[in-house]
């Protein structure tokens, strides 16, 4: 467990949580002992954040952080998606990707489109249910097309493109060269660890996604990804992160970079609320050009145009955050690069790695969510396929059994220990790990549901006044071959590969 130091708090994100910290779990000490977090295995603490204020820790989550706004938003982002099913499919999303700060004639002018849409997408979300789900897509598209089409769509980023981008002589930050290396990488740690709102020159951010990209498809062509972990190799699991790029650069600090020996995968929800999204998925893409070997990402229910596009206050903010570092294509870009994020990740046949939960239907197996359609944004859960792609992004578990409703919307689900089995003994898997929630422990991980269901969150004193600490988990390979949590983690370390 771990609180990374001086935490930044991002302006207006404390109020309202979409996946937010009151965990569902019972809180079970059963099961394997889970090394989880830094320094836990040895009691070891870090230094408690900055904004960490005694009297704001409590047991349990702040009351203004449960959800009210969350199943508000929830039920108005899958509405949204659910008419896309119809002959105008995918336009909502053309339109509304379309919005590019390059096209507005000053500050004042782009602020003000951004916010007549996003007033016009808040009426859409208070309206009626039963009328907004019969709406049609191409009168939604009438009332956002006047402000959207402001924008100039320009099409997505190319390498010919980019290489013409000039850098300033006044640019200070690092000049990143290919092919890439552990030195660029180590540059660009070094530049936020300077500054931790540092940006990095255009030029640069957009041939690292350019390269990710490549990388992604390879990787990840389908929505489920198997690994095979080695004897010798540590497999360490972060979870949410949400723009908080000092939890991140405190875990590489303690349990060391990816390399073959330090495998890491990262959760989802990189995005949103915490002001430095960027930063992070630069550091990580950076990484996975190196070593690609060496470090997964999980898609989360905020790597999502939708929920990007949300004010930080109501969950969001990515969609801000890059377009003032880095303009809308930019932003495009990493829609792009979302959609070839895998859903899940499977580790020695024994361990299922995922953001949200498990589907709310009986007989899903592994195949089946192979075969998902994942490069595409998240879909509403209007048919079998699309409610397993949806339940692996917004369920949580719930201490009784069986299926029941969430407090995240009407068309999220809480699944109990009987679905957790049975979806678990049916794969031949003995646990998964999600993500997607604060434990009501505080404590950055909870374990439940018998011990085969875990949540870390590693998103320390989240949003700048949740007081939690936050976690990772690590796992080795037992000499039988199993994977076990690992309980010394207090003596790993280091500041490069």
């Amino acid at each position: 467990m771990y609180r990374s130091p001086r935490t930044p708090s991002p302006k207006g994100s404390a109020r309202r949580s979409i996946s937010g910290p009151a965990g569902r779990g019972t809180g079970q000490s059963r099961g394997p002992t889970i090394g989880a977090g830094l320094g836990m295995g040895s009691g070891a603490r870090t230094r408690p954040n900055t904004f960490d204020v005694g009297n704001r820790r409590s047991k349990s989550a702040p009351s203004y952080l449960r959800p009210v706004v969350a199943g508000g938003y929830g039920t108005h982002l899958a509405n949204m998606r659910a008419l896309r099913g119809g002959p105008d499919g995918d336009l909502i999303d053309d339109q509304y990707d379309g919005i590019d700060d390059s096209g507005f004639q000053g500050q004042g002018q782009k602020q003000s489109a951004h916010q007549r849409v996003y007033n016009t997408w808040n009426k859409l979300q208070n309206a009626d249910q039963s009328n907004f789900l019969h709406q049609n897509a191409r009168g939604i598209e009438g009332v956002l097309s006047p402000h959207i089409k402001q924008g100039k769509r320009s099409g997505p980023w190319q390498m010919q493109e980019v290489e013409n981008i000039q850098v300033e002589d006044s640019y200070n930050g690092p000049r990143l060269t290919y092919p890439f290396g552990w030195p660029q990488v180590m540059e660009l740690v070094q530049f936020y660890k300077s500054d931790i709102n540092a940006v990095l020159h255009r030029h640069y951010a957009i041939q690292i996604l350019l390269h990710a990209k490549e990388v992604l498809a390879r990787k990840a062509p389908t929505a489920l990804v198997e690994a095979q972990l080695k004897p010798g190799q540590t497999l360490n699991i972060c979870g949410d992160t949400h723009g908080q790029l000092q939890d991140v650069l405190w875990v590489f600090h303690l349990h060391g970079y990816p390399s073959e020996r330090n495998i890491y995968i990262f959760n989802g929800d990189i995005a949103d609320r915490g002001e430095q999204a960027t930063q992070i998925f630069f550091i990580l893409f950076a990484v996975m050009l190196v070593e690609p070997d060496c470090i997964y990402i999980n898609r989360g229910n905020h790597e999502d145009c939708e929920m990007n596009e949300l004010p930080s206050f109501a969950g969001g903010g990515f969609a801000k955050e890059v377009r003032r570092k880095y303009g809308g294509r930019t932003f495009a870009l990493f829609q792009e690069l979302f959609n070839l994020l895998p859903l899940a990740t499977v580790f020695n046949r024994e361990l299922f790695v995922v953001h949200g939960g498990l589907p709310r239907h009986v007989g899903v197996n592994l195949e089946h969510i192979r075969g998902l359609d994942h490069h595409r944004q998240p879909p509403a859960p209007n048919s079998y396929p699309n409610s397993i792609f949806f339940d692996m992004l917004w369920s949580d578990p719930k201490p009784s059994a069986g299926i029941g409703p969430s407090r995240r919307g009407p068309f999220c689900v809480n699944f109990g220990h009987d679905v957790t089995a049975r979806f678990l003994d049916d794969n031949g898997l003995r646990a998964c790990v999600r993500s997607h929630e604060v434990p009501t422990s505080m404590r950055g991980f909870e374990v439940q549901h018998n011990g085969r269901m875990i949540t870390v969150f590693s998103a320390s004193n989240y949003c700048g006044s949740t007081g939690n600490f936050g976690a990772i988990l690590r796992f080795r390979l037992k000499s039988d071959a199993h994977l076990f949590a690992a309980d010394d983690v207090s003596s790993q370390g280091g500041e490069s590969p």
